[in-house]
């Protein structure tokens, strides 16, 4: 946070540059975190300029923008963020840009919040219908901005609609032949996820990816997999967990990844990743 007020300054006695399209006469648009970088993606695909903001296979909830980051915010036409608390910083700097043409999408304003421990789990995106919910508001944002593409822009949502229908199905249909319904995950990302196909998470760590499970908690999830005769434990592959290596040690449990697409070193889809995790929940629910 004190960087963030120090970059806050700076840009607050300095000029700023106004939007600008470029040199192609496409909008500018910048997203906040790679799960919102690619939606927008998908639905812009070459008709809008798009650039993320947090670097590729960089884990989110931490990172703060740098005085370059807001400068590319003062020089956008659309500026794409999830909300629910995902982005600690946006409030601030958004209350501070001289940008009055910035259309601003909080894309998971109409999802119902889901609580964990008191706290809001900002992971709306894993359910297919609340991503559904965030791609509707994006699209609308880049009609707003460019209503000469608007029918390249209602084509690709429809088209990313029913890829989420279909994966949606695919769910459904797996997970309620799965015998187990619970599992044990890393940090309690997957409430949405959960609910929507009547599985029970059990965190090691808590909402924050980097928050320590205390040696109080690890007794309590292996005293759990020892009497459920677990034998997977999910991981992140953004994240290094001790926690899981020491599970894995002691209960001598087999790790999976389970994404939940806050950032990709590989550059996957959404719709990659989903498939891929729903293959890997299965494989443990059996």
């Amino acid at each position: 946070m004190k960087k963030l007020l120090m970059i806050l300054s700076v840009l607050l006695v300095s000029a700023c540059a106004p939007a600008e399209r470029t040199d192609d006469g496409k909008v500018t648009v910048y997203t906040s975190f790679y799960a919102m970088y690619d939606f927008t993606k998908q639905l812009a695909g070459d008709t809008a300029a798009v650039e993320n903001l947090v670097p590729v296979g960089v884990e989110p909830h931490d990172w703060e923008p740098s005085p370059e980051d807001i400068v590319k915010l003062e020089q956008a036409d659309v500026f794409v963020y999830s909300g629910k608390g995902m982005e600690s910083w946006c409030e601030q700097v958004l209350g501070t840009l001289e940008n009055q043409d910035l259309i601003v999408v909080e894309a998971a304003k109409d999802v119902p919040e889901l609580t964990a421990d008191g706290a809001v789990d900002p992971h709306v995106w894993l359910d297919p219908a609340n991503a559904r919910i965030q791609m509707e508001a994006i699209a609308d944002a880049l009609v707003q901005a460019d209503p000469a593409n608007e029918a390249a822009y209602r084509e690709r949502l429809a088209g990313c609609t029913a890829q989420l229908e279909q994966l949606d199905a695919a769910y459904r249909e797996q997970l309620a032949a799965c015998p187990r319904k619970d599992i044990i995950v890393s940090h309690a990302a997957y409430g949405y996820l959960c609910n929507a196909y009547g599985l029970q998470q059990t965190a090691i760590e808590g909402l924050a990816a980097d928050s320590d499970a205390s040696p109080a908690r690890l007794a309590e999830i292996v005293d759990l997999i020892r009497a459920n005769d677990i034998h997977y434990i999910f991981f992140e592959e953004l994240v290094q967990s001790k926690a899981v290596d020491t599970l894995i040690q002691e209960t001598g449990v087999e790790a999976l990844a389970l994404s939940p697409f806050e950032g990709d070193a590989e550059g996957r889809g959404y719709f990659t990743v989903m498939e891929e995790n729903l293959e890997n929940l299965v494989t443990a629910l059996q």
